[in-house]
């Protein structure tokens, strides 16, 4: 008896839980569509209003223009300072300098001075179709010049230094050769500084570290072992 009692009574609240979700439910539904009831309303004000395609077209085509307009001013202003722009400050590539001239004698640039800069100027020729100081050049005509770096000599040969510090450096003669007196003075008096100097000194020579006293540089024959540094571009 009382277990059926118990069976009744746990149905009695499944029904009243399975009432409860049915009712909840149909309340959402019912929300539901009055919300979507009232949003065509914003729908039917954005379809009301006029869309004037005619505005639309003229103000695209005044932007083309104006940007038309500005590309030919930019094209203007571009070609006016090409004109105007001096040639010495073109880009690598947009012109061809020539080698400076080379003395067969000395093997140094023809020209170089005798105090620093050690520089000397050659032509440049800017390419064809280049527009520089208001002048189209024809890749043929010198439009500027540049300096490049240069070696001055002055008459001090690298093989004769050689030759007296190896024969002669006991005795000093290779120093006063190369404008150091004092230097040979002492490897005289030493007998090249007990041999120990003398062996530096050829191989100082020999390498070039040891060069003549006034700055200038050796003079050599074109095949011989002077070392030649390329010469740079400096500024002008």
């Amino acid at each position: 008896m009382t277990l059926s009692r118990l069976l009744l009574q746990l149905l009695a609240v499944l029904g009243a839980l399975l009432v409860a979700t049915c009712s909840a439910t149909t309340l959402k539904r019912s929300n539901d569509h009055h919300h979507l009831a009232n949003e065509p309303h914003h729908y039917l004000q954005y379809a009301s209003k006029p869309h004037n395609h005619q505005g639309h077209s003229d103000a695209s085509g005044v932007r083309r223009r104006d940007a038309a307009a500005a590309a030919a001013a930019a094209s203007t202003l571009s070609t006016a300072t090409l004109e105007t722009r001096p040639c010495s400050s073109l880009n690598i590539g947009q012109y061809m300098c020539d080698q400076p001239a080379i003395d067969p004698d000395t093997q140094a640039e023809v020209g170089c001075p005798a105090s620093a800069p050690f520089v000397v100027a050659v032509p440049c020729r800017p390419v064809a179709g280049v527009v520089c100081d208001g002048v189209t050049f024809d890749g043929n005509t010198t439009g500027f010049s540049r300096n490049v770096s240069c070696r001055y000599t002055a008459g001090t040969r690298y093989d004769t230094a050689l030759l007296l510090s190896v024969f002669l450096g006991v005795l000093g003669v290779d120093r006063f050769y190369l404008g150091y007196p004092a230097i040979g003075v002492i490897k005289l008096c030493t007998f090249g500084f007990f041999l120990v100097g003398y062996l530096v000194d050829v191989l100082l020579i020999l390498l070039q570290v040891v060069v003549p006293a006034d700055g200038s540089s050796y003079v050599g024959s074109y095949y011989g072992m002077l070392r030649i540094d390329e010469p740079t571009p400096t500024p002008s």
